[in-house]
């Protein structure tokens, strides 16, 4: 027997259940009950309890009662539903004893029958499966003995609430006969016969695995809140409607908004003008999954309305095959854009500015294939960087301090790049002597000597740190992350690596979390990070 009643929000959740469910609660278990869901109400969590509820005729029987809130995407508690499971079938079992026996050792749950001191009578297999002793092991021993003895008194006084005929409904810990420590949720049941305590049934079942992965999250949690409070970068969620569900203290600053402020918010209310419709766009193509994820230049407006320049980096969280919400990650460089936009409007100042910037910049010719693309001018950064003349950098291209396999990236950036837009490419230069160096390149046509050119703009990273602000226990997520950074699919992280198409995908989707070393090093050199960015869990 089960049912499924749900209440919906008003006033006071608390007097709705009263005057629809609480009448049919037995006395010595409203203020159990009562407690509980309060408790689900505040803190708007699942609870399971063991509740005795009272039939047409006023005759208490045994529920497994579970409260299960029910929450909005504003994370508003909007009803809670209560999920009860009759006891009776099992507890009507468990009182026939020894004459059930066969029955009785053939149910999923550990029973233990115990005396109305507290002991050990009679166990059935599932029990002794549980705890890893035998029928003759357990038969006479106070369960107390298989208890850390921090949680004695927990389990004292739950016992002392059975002796005085209120059933229990709680979780605990036991000892396992290999010392492995077994978390377990139990019901302990009186049966009292004309106010006389004969015995108590337990049941328990093993909730270990359910524990372990609710402390897995709480660490995930303390490692996401982390991120989100000590990246220098603005990081962010929306939901599929765009409103804002979280954004951490660098991105506050940098719009100017409270969190309370943004949380009553659109993303689409801090965009400039120019760029809502395409961002809006590309966001309903990532909610229907008809894009991954990507990383694009935006201009966003601060409280006081002066501009924010920067990279975001959009990643789709997908539960269920389904989108729920928006992670973003965004770089402010405005500084930088605002530099770049001078060097590429103000040529009577160009000369000045373009060997005065803490930046390399390197200026090409624009061809029909992209083939060549010889340097035309290069600053002073860039030569002190790549360790060459200038009159060296001037005979050579992007193909001559690029690597190999990510010419065709470079060239796939150049061929896409539209006027008045910048395309934004982790890559690898290669300097003078051969030394390896990461790079993000920003690339804008701009005009130079009366002609149309490539104008690059590099940022360096000699630590080889990639990323390191968004790494993150899963590796199909880190994985996902660069890649969309390097604007680069499975196929052509394939290709560059010489791996199949099919591991790419298993490692980006993190249906394979841990590969062998070769391929790990392989990807990882290929992305310029290093291993454990991408695989935390690695110790390579």
């Amino acid at each position: 027997m089960s049912t499924n009643i749900q209440f919906q929000k008003s006033k006071s959740h608390h007097s709705q259940c009263k005057t629809r469910l609480i009448n049919y609660v037995h006395k010595d278990d409203h203020e159990n009950f009562q407690r509980i869901l309060l408790q689900v109400i505040q803190t708007k969590t699942t609870y399971t309890l063991t509740v005795r509820l009272l039939d047409t005729y006023r005759k208490p029987i045994f529920f497994t009662a579970t409260l299960i809130p029910n929450i909005d995407q504003e994370n508003k508690l909007i009803s809670v539903t209560i999920e009860a499971t009759s006891l009776s079938e099992k507890s009507e079992l468990i009182q026939t004893g020894i004459s059930d026996w066969p029955l009785f050792n053939h149910v999923d749950e550990a029973i233990f029958i115990l005396s109305p001191e507290g002991t050990i009578i009679n166990v059935n297999q599932a029990g002794e499966m549980l705890f890893g002793y035998k029928q003759e092991e357990l038969i006479g021993k106070n369960p107390i003995s298989f208890i850390p003895v921090n949680e004695i008194p927990f389990y004292s006084d739950k016992l002392k609430q059975v002796k005085q005929g209120i059933s229990q409904d709680f979780e605990t810990i036991f000892s396992h006969k290999t010392k492995k420590l077994v978390h377990i949720h139990m019901i302990l049941i009186p049966v009292i016969v004309n106010n006389q305590l004969l015995k108590i049934y337990s049941i328990s079942k093993n909730i270990t695995q359910i524990i372990t992965m609710k402390q897995q999250l709480q660490s995930l949690n303390i490692k996401y809140n982390n991120l989100l409070n000590s990246s220098p970068y603005g990081i962010f969620q929306v939901n599929t409607f765009g409103q804002f569900t979280e954004i951490n203290p660098a991105g506050r600053e940098m719009t100017g908004f409270t969190k309370e402020e943004l949380l009553n918010k659109n993303f689409l209310d801090l965009l400039h003008p120019k760029d809502k419709t395409w961002v809006h766009r590309q966001f309903l193509e990532m909610i229907q999954q008809k894009s991954d994820m990507k990383t694009e230049k935006i201009v966003m407006l601060h409280k006081n309305d002066h501009p924010i320049i920067g990279n975001i980096t959009s990643i789709p969280i997908i539960i269920n095959h389904k989108v729920e919400s928006i992670f973003g990650i965004f770089k402010n460089t405005t500084t930088e854009d605002i530099l770049i936009e001078n060097l590429t409007s103000e040529e009577e100042h160009f000369s000045q500015l373009f060997n005065e910037v803490p930046f390399p910049i390197f200026i090409s010719k624009i061809t029909p294939t992209n083939e060549k693309g010889k340097f035309q001018e290069v600053n002073k950064k860039a030569c002190e960087i790549l360790k060459y003349r200038k009159s060296e950098l001037l005979k050579k291209s992007y193909k001559d301090i690029i690597p190999k396999e990510y010419i065709p990236l470079r060239k796939k950036s150049l061929m896409n790049l539209q006027e008045g837009k910048v395309t934004i490419l982790k890559s690898i230069h290669v300097d003078k002597v051969g030394n390896k160096i990461p790079v993000e390149l920003r690339t804008c046509i701009s005009t130079y000597r009366n002609q149309k050119v490539f104008m690059t703009f590099a940022t360096y990273n000699f630590e080889n740190n990639v990323n390191v602000d968004y790494v993150s226990d899963d590796p199909g997520k880190n994985l996902r992350v660069l890649m969309a950074q390097m604007d680069i699919n499975s196929s052509e992280l394939a290709e560059l690596t010489g791996l199949t198409v099919a591991t790419i995908s298993n490692l980006r989707t993190g249906k394979v979390k841990k590969p062998n070393i070769e391929t790990a090093r392989l990807i990882s050199d290929v992305l310029g990070t290093k291993i454990h960015i991408i695989w935390p869990i690695l110790n390579y």
